[in-house]
């Protein structure tokens, strides 16, 4: 009887210790299959993911030129706001290097035209992106 009480406790205490999803069916990782710009242009990115957990966002380039950044993210109802983007050392980085992820400017913020267990497109003022849950 003990060891079930023990058992339960030690149970009970792991999942009280993991955080509960805040942002629905946004939170996870997503693989970019398409970016649409503004002008009309597409591209098909090789290997960009972004991930969404509460209210952080991590945007990685997996392919030629690896790279990395988290930023600080705030999602009410339909809109996504991005800002604060730093590498791994803690720099925070400018508008260029987050060209290849569709943020032009930060703050950005995107709408979110359609979400669901597997879809996700978002929209800025410059782009539409195109995302398949990974």
């Amino acid at each position: 009887m003990k060891r079930i009480i023990f058992l339960f406790i030690i149970t009970m205490l792991v999942i009280s210790c993991s955080k509960v999803p805040i942002n629905g069916d946004l939170d996870g990782m997503w693989k970019m299959t398409s970016m649409e710009w503004s002008d009309g242009t597409t591209t098909s990115p090789n290997r960009i993911f972004f991930c969404f957990e509460l209210n952080c966002i991590q945007v990685s380039n997996k392919g030629n030129n690896s790279c990395s950044y988290i930023g600080f993210m705030n999602k009410d109802d339909n809109t996504i706001r991005v800002d604060k983007f730093k590498n791994h050392s803690g720099e925070e980085q400018n508008a260029e290097c987050l060209k290849q992820f569709g943020i032009l400017e930060t703050p950005t913020e995107f709408n979110i035209e359609k979400i669901n267990h597997s879809k996700l497109i978002i929209k800025s003022k410059d782009c539409i992106l195109y995302f398949t849950k990974f």
